[in-house]
């Protein structure tokens, strides 16, 4: 289950695509998309002629994330996605270790 506190301050459970976004979002920030157990749960595919960016979703799921990595520290360096029929960019920087080699931006 996914939870987060509404705009009053209660918690909710987070379904379909507001489950998706948030479960993709965090595991690219936290780097579990690169762990074994994770690739059950994920479809990715390299984008075309930019062996840098990497299109990941939840295994048949319908929000994709198009994430480019650094290509010196192979850090998430971007993050696109569509929520709620817009398109959303976020740029990842500032990459520091906070214990046991897990980084976070």
């Amino acid at each position: 289950s996914v939870w987060e506190m509404d705009h009053y301050g209660l918690p909710q459970m987070l379904e379909l695509d507001d489950w998706e976004v948030t479960v993709l979002c965090a595991w690219i920030k936290t780097g579990r998309w690169l762990q074994s157990e994770a690739q059950r749960d994920l479809e990715l595919r390299v984008k075309e002629d930019t062996p840098h960016t990497v299109f990941i979703r939840m295994r048949g799921g319908r929000v994709q994330v198009e994430l480019r990595l650094d290509q010196q520290t192979f850090q998430p360096a971007e993050i696109s996605l569509r929520v709620y029929g817009s398109k959303e960019n976020w740029t990842l920087a500032d990459w520091k270790e906070i214990g046991d080699g897990v980084s976070f931006p």
